[in-house]
């Protein structure tokens, strides 16, 4: 039996994992780990950080700051206004899912939502708002 360095697919803690085990119980987070898929993943993982900060660099402020034409967002307009926001988040979602397939699903979901409220927070506060601005 060898034991191979890896990260938990959920806490991202280092491990040293059983090569020949199917499953294992991680000792940070008590989250049972698909040893033989971590294994399989551990080639594609030293792409993961480059993906994350492709899909980080992907969010412009524009994008965070978006402001639909208020005019234009009525029962006709919506249908309009939605999707060419959707269509500008696109990048940057194909972007995290990359990353997200290339490390730890969880991991990536975590540490990407941490970097958007930090994004819109620094936003919130270069605009100087506060809570009870509608704006917010």
């Amino acid at each position: 039996m060898q034991f191979i360095s890896a990260q938990c697919p959920h806490c991202g803690k280092e491990l040293q994992l059983p090569d020949d085990a199917q499953q294992v119980v991680c000792m940070y987070c008590a989250k049972p780990i698909d040893v033989q898929a971590v294994l399989c993943s551990q080639g594609d993982s030293e792409s993961y950080p480059s993906l994350l900060r492709t899909a980080k660099e992907q969010l412009k402020n524009d994008l965070v700051a978006y402001r639909a034409n208020i005019q234009a967002v009525n029962n006709h307009g919506y249908p309009e206004a939605f999707r060419s926001y959707a269509e500008r988040w696109a990048p940057v979602l194909q972007a995290y899912c990359a990353a997200a397939e290339a490390g730890s699903i969880e991991r990536a979901a975590e540490e990407y939502s941490v970097f958007l409220m930090e994004r819109f927070l620094e936003l919130f506060q270069q605009m100087e708002l506060k809570e009870s601005d509608t704006r917010f």
